[in-house]
């Protein structure tokens, strides 16, 4: 019996209507999504996004059981703002292939980190790549943890600046700079600039050169990307 009284439900009414309304909205709203949706889901839903689909996730908060990316799909962000809470949040990250991330809509800092998708599990063998952004902003996704994030990058050219202590010769250069790639060479007339940035250790934008007396004279110079 699903009625307290002849009017009022119980708990397995309450339940009832609920099933009914979250099977209504899933058929209606759509997971798996294909074409264009925007995100407004039942909470802790999962969600699959098929391939030349995009979820229009908005300025949204969405929390997901799980979500499943399949190659070729987008996610389109608005109001990105830098902080801690991701538009998407989900239980289980699943990437079948590359995903695109578009950002819009939204007032950028470089060098803030802004969280696009936040999970507790990854899986699949996929990746994210950023697709289109607002007029005048360039940057950088990178993935932290459990969070991938936008990292809005400036483009204008900025001085090294280097700084010794002990043995070793410390280059950096503004926070806002992510992104940017650290060049070496030993000859500034030649063409041979190889690029450092894997080789040394990083913290930040800041990159610590050993000094040893058999180098000689290296160059250094900052280029984007």
């Amino acid at each position: 019996n699903a009625l307290a009284d002849t009017v009022h439900p119980n708990d397995t009414g309450y339940s009832w209507m609920a099933t009914r309304w979250y099977n209504a909205l899933m058929a209606t709203l759509g997971a798996p999504v294909s074409g264009t949706a925007l995100a407004i889901i039942p909470v802790n839903s999962p969600v699959t996004v098929a391939s030349g689909a995009t979820l229009d996730v908005g300025p949204n908060l969405v929390n997901l059981s799980s979500i499943t990316l399949s190659n070729g799909a987008t996610l389109a962000f608005s109001d990105v703002l830098a902080g801690t809470n991701a538009p998407i949040t989900a239980g289980n990250l699943t990437l079948t292939g590359s995903v695109a991330l578009n950002v819009s809509a939204s007032v950028l800092t470089n060098g803030n980190l802004c969280p696009l998708v936040r999970f507790t599990t990854l899986s699949g063998s996929g990746g994210f790549a950023l697709g289109s952004l607002p007029a005048g902003v360039t940057g950088t996704l990178s993935t932290s943890g459990n969070v991938v994030y936008f990292i809005p990058t400036s483009t204008t050219q900025s001085p090294l600046a280097g700084s010794i202590g002990g043995n070793q010769l410390t280059l950096s250069w503004p926070t806002d700079h992510t992104g940017w790639r650290l060049l070496m060479s030993t000859n500034l007339a030649g063409a041979g600039w190889t690029d450092v940035s894997s080789n040394l250790v990083k913290v930040t934008n800041n990159f610590n050169v050993p000094i040893t007396g058999t180098n000689g004279s290296v160059f250094y110079r900052l280029v984007y990307p």
